[in-house]
């Protein structure tokens, strides 16, 4: 947030802070009632655009990324089923971790080859 914004905010707060309490000490009961009417419209607001108003992602989602998702839990699942042999010491399972952690993984990504700092097939040569 920027010093601007933040000054603006603190008079904005300030405004309304004096501007209830005034309103409290000349007249309570409308200050009631406008509480009251704001929390009801607030209600209604987020009762409307909660609940009737269509979900965002129903129908955005592509299918490649839903088949990105299924291979990813099946991959989860198939990791998680590993367990290790009861006759293995903490510690030595620990190890064996470390070292399973840091080797290469398959992921869903492959390197799609790129033409930088290659040398161009098609020049001509000129002598």
């Amino acid at each position: 947030m920027s010093w601007k914004s933040k000054i603006t905010a603190a008079v904005l707060f300030i405004l309304v802070g004096i501007g209830l309490l005034s309103q409290l000490a000349h007249d309570p009961w409308s200050l009631v009632k406008t509480i009251a009417a704001a929390v009801i419209f607030a209600g209604v607001f987020y009762f409307v655009f909660t609940r009737l108003s269509p979900s965002r992602t129903q129908g955005t989602t592509d299918s490649g990324y839903q088949k990105a998702l299924r291979q990813q839990k099946n991959r989860i699942k198939k990791q998680g089923t590993e367990q290790p042999a009861p006759h293995v010491s903490a510690a030595k399972f620990k190890k064996m971790n470390r070292l399973k952690a840091s080797a290469r993984r398959d992921h869903p990504f492959r390197v799609i080859e790129g033409k930088k700092n290659k040398p161009k097939t098609n020049e001509t040569k000129t002598s």
